[in-house]
């Protein structure tokens, strides 16, 4: 039902890099994008796990992760009975918008407790390394004037630093944003900002109409089955999914469950591939 195609330059009928579900319904949808044009096209990236890696940065892949470790012992215990308790439901089906709001508020009502400081999370953002090809992807976007936006349940403040540390600039940001003291100590954050594994599709109505609004059609990266519904359609909606497999898990079993959930394309490790895909999407034929 689906194949794998390895050509040297991107070619829509088949794409290098990508393994793709139904490959004759993909290229009809690369065709009505390429008849858009750029200039209806915007990226919608997910952060955690699709544009960082454990290849690179082992159990820091996440801006959860990350604030985890600046915790003190006890408060990692807090926090990971906070984080079980709740990845319990969401494994059952039955996290609520009302527990995402919960598992959120308990696990940065511990950092304000603790008084995990900017300082210290500065520093543990800058050793994290991104996807290989990222920097490749955002480039392309910006020379096609593509817009691109990030969508994220993270940490905006660490993304924040995680990209500039790249020299990468988002056309737009969408994530928690942290509040600090003059000291420097977290002391809330900014409920406006708020964004849920399970509300996304509402942030992309509510904060990008003006982007949606003149261009109807996007590229949506992700690495989970739930970031394949950041947005509504089918026609104006390439999904593409990144290669981050849990342990253990088959290739095979990750492809099926890929393109269960809707994602049209599936690409390894690297992004790199996209860029291309950028390019041609622009006017730019190989």
């Amino acid at each position: 039902m689906y194949s794998t195609m390895k050509v040297p330059t991107f070619n829509p009928s088949a794409p290098d890099g990508f393994t793709i579900n139904e490959p004759a319904k993909v290229l009809t949808k690369l065709q009505r994008f390429a008849q858009a044009g750029a200039g209806h096209t915007y990226f919608l990236f997910d952060f955690d796990r699709t544009l960082t890696t454990s290849k690179h940065t082992g159990d820091n892949t996440t801006t959860w992760e990350i604030m985890h470790g600046l915790l003190p012992l006890e408060g990692q215990k807090t926090n990971n009975a906070i984080r079980d308790k709740y990845l319990s439901l969401e494994s059952a089906g039955l996290l609520s918008s009302e527990d995402s709001h919960r598992w959120l508020s308990s696990q940065l009502d511990l950092h304000k407790m603790h008084g995990t400081s900017a300082q210290n999370i500065k520093r543990a953002a800058k050793a994290v390394r991104l996807r290989d090809g990222s920097r490749e992807v955002f480039d392309a976007c910006s020379e096609a004037h593509i817009p691109t936006v990030i969508l994220s349940a993270g940490i905006r403040d660490i993304i924040e630093l995680i990209m500039a540390e790249h020299s990468i600039h988002p056309s737009e940001l969408l994530s928690v944003k942290l509040q600090f003291a003059s000291n420097g100590r977290i002391i809330g954050w900014d409920k406006d900002s708020t964004v849920l594994a399970n509300n996304k599709r509402e942030t992309v109505k509510q904060q990008l109409s003006h982007i949606t609004a003149a261009r109807p059609y996007v590229v949506l990266i992700g690495d989970t089955t739930d970031d394949a519904r950041m947005v509504d359609g089918d026609d104006t909606v390439l999904r593409v999914r990144v290669w981050d497999p849990q342990e253990g898990e088959r290739s095979d079993a990750y492809l099926k469950q890929s393109f269960k959930a809707g994602y049209d394309m599936v690409v390894d490790e690297d992004l790199s591939p996209l860029a291309p895909l950028i390019s041609w999407l622009n006017g730019v034929r190989g």
